[in-house]
């Protein structure tokens, strides 16, 4: 889980600094977009349904292509962006963890805990400390 937040932390990171270009690969291209448009909308409910209308891609082409690409599922990337934000508000800030949760992305308390847990490793609380 740590490799996984460590790569969100790069991607993120990456995607603030760098300016995307599509590349010719149908495939590539898609992912690009799609990581971009993430990147800009995790804190939102957003799903992969919803990614897929956007885009004009089927949600089953979507759900292997990340699969693939990525051996992690679309909710696992917008979980780790929403992780990542989550983290940097805890170390960072004073805000009580119900608006960290809210600001990161997640609908409800428990289901952060539950993500953060299992992606870091430790309780939001214990990376606050």
């Amino acid at each position: 889980f740590m490799k996984k937040a460590c790569f969100y932390a790069i991607c993120d990171e990456f995607l603030s600094k760098v300016p995307l270009k599509e590349r010719k690969g149908k495939e590539e291209g898609a992912i690009v977009r799609i990581l971009d448009w993430i990147s800009r909308h995790y804190t939102e409910d957003i799903s992969l349904k919803e990614v897929a209308g956007v885009f004009g891609y089927e949600y089953h082409y979507l759900s292997r292509l990340f699969n693939k690409t990525y051996d992690i599922s679309f909710n696992q990337l917008v979980n780790g962006y929403r992780v990542e934000k989550a983290t940097e508000l805890l170390q960072e800030t004073d805000l009580p963890i119900t608006e960290i949760v809210s600001q990161s992305g997640f609908q409800s308390i428990r289901n952060f805990n539950l993500v953060f847990k299992a992606t870091v490793g430790k309780n939001p609380k214990d990376m606050r400390k």
